[in-house]
């Protein structure tokens, strides 16, 4: 479905980044941030990752990749390298560009997504957590204070 604001994107994220938050917290990096991993449940501004059957501990390397997908992995993946809480964040940023090839991305989030995709592992983010709190402070200097914003999915 075609996302009609960035502020639905922006609660997408929010979401994500606090699973990653979580999993990178206790040592694993998911992989395998694409759009189809992501479910997403409107109602509630929820939202589930899924396929989790390749993870890695951190400090070790992805053993398999979705080949489909394989422009959007980050180099240490590609070049078959260790990877860190920041090889899970470099996706996050290819799947928000994804999701916003309607709306655009605002210009303070955009630098965000540019910092997250660095070509160097160690010049990219390193927390979910900070990189949250960051996305939400921006959020909040473009649109106010948190608020629920209606996703109405068309369904056919």
């Amino acid at each position: 479905f075609h996302i009609l604001s960035f502020q639905h994107i922006v609660w997408m994220v929010n979401r994500l980044l606090s699973v990653l938050g979580f999993a990178h917290k206790n040592g694993i990096i998911h992989g395998a941030i694409f759009p189809d991993h992501l479910l997403y449940k409107p109602n509630t501004h929820g939202l589930v990752l899924v396929d989790w059957c390749y993870s890695v501990e951190i400090g070790n390397r992805l053993e398999a990749i979705v080949t489909e997908h394989r422009s959007g992995y980050p180099p240490e993946v590609i070049g078959k390298r260790v990877v860190g809480p920041a090889t899970d964040l470099y996706m996050v940023a290819d799947a928000v560009r994804a999701a916003a090839a309607d709306c655009g991305v605002p210009k303070p989030f955009k630098a965000i997504l540019d910092w997250t995709q660095a070509s160097s592992l160690h010049a990219r983010p390193q927390d979910a957590w900070d990189l949250q709190d960051r996305w939400k402070s921006i959020a909040e200097e473009l649109y106010g204070p948190p608020k629920f914003v209606q996703l109405v999915v068309p369904t056919v």
